[in-house]
């Protein structure tokens, strides 16, 4: 579990990627399985899109040369064209139009953007380290100007700085997001700072996307190439207030769990009160990934950044290995990587594996799960991909939640192997200790963990821009190609209106057409009549009816091959006694506690014949008498913090409490006997006042 406000002081540029191509990605799986559900259901929405569709804002930078007087230093609105034959082809977005990015700090301007401004008379004043996926880079202060950005709804927003003296953003001209703006690069990112204190809305109705419709040969040729080479942008607007719901609205709440510090960005030996660019916290969910292996079904929760800037969602390799995507136990994830993929974005590229799952769940506050999933056959199910990367590699290489003694004790044994030489390994391999992944467990990695130790909090993954845009898909293959679904939102809202306390919401405003609820279900490896629980019953199923071909599920064919054999079996095995409840003599209301609400109930029933566990009679005797009670206090406390254990088997019919039992049984009822009769007597006293 996630310990709640843990903050982190790193400085970070998170990942940016531009791939403007389109591609389908296919991975076969050996079968998909229905994870547990909120008390609440779930929405099933389906698959994260294909389409490489993000939110822009277009800026301007301005100086003041006299009071309430302002000239624009740009960047420019005109996009990079190219002539051929006579007509003109949009060859990129605006030199203006910046990536809106919740998962950035600050506002950031590249390659011609920045030219443009600094051939305008734009000014810098000091150096700023961002680290991104190729590690770090330097950027440039400016001097403090007016920032203006618009949206969609071509209603101009201003950051002036606490005093109205401006704001300094960052800035190189030299450096490129993904590729050059040229080659439909990123002109830059317009990060948090932007969002805190309104109400930002993405447009994702199907007039939401400037996107052609029907079948791709049907498209305009010179909009094609301009599409791939700008990519496609969505309605964006900001607001004092959150818009009336279009649909049925669902809440995830954020928070900035981590925090990112700023003074970190500072280069060694520039001095400490240097300029700093404006900077604002990012927005951090929990969310939980679902994974079905050879019939051995987890659950992982994680931090996750939410992250527009991202196409791709992306997983941990902390978080892999937990869910079981090692499946050779080599600690080297590319052999069961499907595909790789170059992202790019602060520092340069990198390539990395693509892998698949069965599920993203996402908790809402109205208590119903949203959940990503492949809806295909079971058999031809494509899964749910995410990048593997380490935003932050963790030193919680047991996966226990914590870095503790445990993870440092085995990283410090594999960096003093070899005459302390270091363990040589897969690049990677959390597991045995290679935080930084340079293929060897060494001081380097014990230096990491020690500067982890204590930490309990992570970043397990980033929620992408896929995940909000999902629900329209390309068909089809080569050039007969065609749109088809449609948005899972209408419109997705992050409320950052108090944001200045470390809290905001995410909105979703569903699609009518995505609304309906699932009340909860649970297809369970090994769980053959369906109870949600694998036990003596499920193993009485699978037995009668072991070798029979021709097979289903409710026969004890739990991997689908038709045949109920030792392969189901150790399926059955797996996930023995999963879903099946503890039972703890004492806990009368069931609510996995034994306190003093079951010890009111036990005297409520005191000497009751014909009674049931719910009334007392722990030892199914009938009666609620010394032998409940004595169990009761065997367990006292149980679930509320205490190390007592479950007993083997509840408490004899002839049990006899030892004296300390009877005394506090004697005192736990006087207790309860006298307080029922202080609340009748308060109950009088309401009556006779009238309150």
């Amino acid at each position: 579990m996630l310990s709640p406000r843990e903050h982190h002081h790193i400085s970070i540029s998170t990942i940016h990627f531009a791939t403007r191509l389109f591609c389908l990605i296919a991975w076969l799986v050996p079968g998909q399985v229905a994870f547990a559900d909120s008390p609440g259901g779930s929405l099933q929405l389906g698959l994260p899109t294909q389409l490489m569709v993000q939110p822009y804002v277009s800026v301007d930078v301005l100086h003041e040369t006299s009071p309430g007087v302002y000239e624009n230093y740009g960047p420019s609105s005109q996009p990079e064209t190219i002539d051929i034959f006579g007509i003109t082809i949009q060859l990129s977005s605006a030199h203006n139009s910046l990536l809106l990015d919740t998962g950035a700090n600050s506002i950031l301007i590249v390659d011609a953007a920045a030219q443009d401004l600094e051939d305008a008379g734009y000014q810098t004043e000091g150096l700023f380290w961002e680290i991104g996926v190729g590690g770090y880079h330097e950027y440039e202060v400016s001097a403090p100007y007016r920032f203006a950005f618009t949206g969609s709804d071509e209603v101009t927003h201003y950051l002036d700085g606490p005093s109205g003296n401006g704001v300094r953003i960052q800035s190189n001209p030299d450096s490129v997001l993904a590729a050059p703006i040229a080659s439909g690069g990123v002109a830059g990112l317009v990060g948090m700072p932007a969002m805190t204190g309104r109400v930002t809305t993405l447009g994702l109705a199907a007039d939401g996307y400037e996107f052609p419709s029907g079948p791709i040969e049907t498209w305009d040729i010179w909009e094609l190439i301009t599409l791939l080479a700008s990519g496609t942008d969505m309605n964006t607007s900001f607001s004092n207030n959150l818009p009336a719901a279009s649909g049925n609205r669902y809440t995830v709440p954020l928070d900035n769990r981590i925090i990112f510090a700023v003074e970190d960005g500072i280069p060694d030996g520039e001095p400490l009160d240097s300029p700093l660019p404006i900077y604002a916290d990012v927005p951090f969910l929990t969310a939980q990934v679902n994974a079905e292996i050879d019939g051995v079904f987890r659950e992982v929760e994680g931090t996750f950044l939410l992250d527009t800037g991202a196409q791709f969602s992306m997983i941990s390799r902390r978080m892999a290995f937990a869910l079981g995507l090692d499946e050779n136990g080599n600690g080297n994830l590319d052999d069961e990587a499907f595909d790789f993929i170059e992202i790019a974005g602060v520092g340069g590229t990198k390539s990395v594996p693509l892998m698949s799952v069965d599920e993203l769940r996402l908790p809402t506050e109205q208590g119903v799960d949203m959940v990503w999933y492949d809806p295909s056959d079971p058999l031809q199910a494509l899964g749910v991909q995410f990048i593997v990367l380490d935003l932050f590699p963790s030193a919680d290489i047991d996966y226990s939640g914590i870095v503790d003694a445990t993870d440092i004790a085995t990283i410090e044994a594999n960096a003093n192997a070899n005459g302390n030489q270091g363990l040589v390994v897969a690049e990677g391999d959390i597991p045995s200790g290679d935080i930084n992944s340079d293929g060897i467990v060494d001081g380097l990695d014990l230096a990491i963990a020690m500067e982890q130790l204590g930490e309990t909090t992570f970043i397990d993954g980033i929620f992408g821009i896929d995940m909000i845009t999902g629900g329209t898909q390309i068909s089809g293959e080569d050039f007969n190609l065609e749109l088809i679904g449609t948005p899972f939102f209408e419109s997705v809202h992050f409320d950052f209106r108090n944001w200045e306390s470390g809290y905001g919401t995410l909105v979703f405003d569903v699609n009518p057409l995505h609304a309906t609820v699932t009340p909860g279900t649970f297809v369970l490896p090994g769980d053959a009549n369906g109870d949600g629980r694998v036990d003596a019953d499920d193993a009485a199923v699978l037995a009668a009816n072991r070798q029979n071909t021709n097979a289903a599920w409710e026969d004890g064919d739990f991997n689908g091959d038709g045949l109920v054999d030792d392969a189901d079996a150790t399926i059955l095995a797996a996930n023995w006694q999963f879903g099946v409840p503890i039972v703890v003599p004492g806990d009368a209301n069931g609510d996995g506690r034994v306190d003093a609400a079951d010890a009111a109930i036990l005297v409520a029933n005191w000497q009751s014949i014909d009674a049931a566990w719910e009334d007392g009679d722990f030892n199914d005797d009938g009666i609620v008498d010394d032998s409940d009670a004595t169990a009761m206090v065997a367990n006292w406390q149980y679930g509320a913090g205490s190390s007592a254990a479950v007993p083997e088997a509840a408490v004899p019919e002839a049990a006899v409490p030892e004296p300390g039992a009877a005394m506090l049984v004697a005192l736990l009822c006087c207790w309860l006997i006298a307080a029922r009769r202080r609340t009748s007597a308060h109950a009088k006293c309401q009556a006779a006042s009238g309150w």
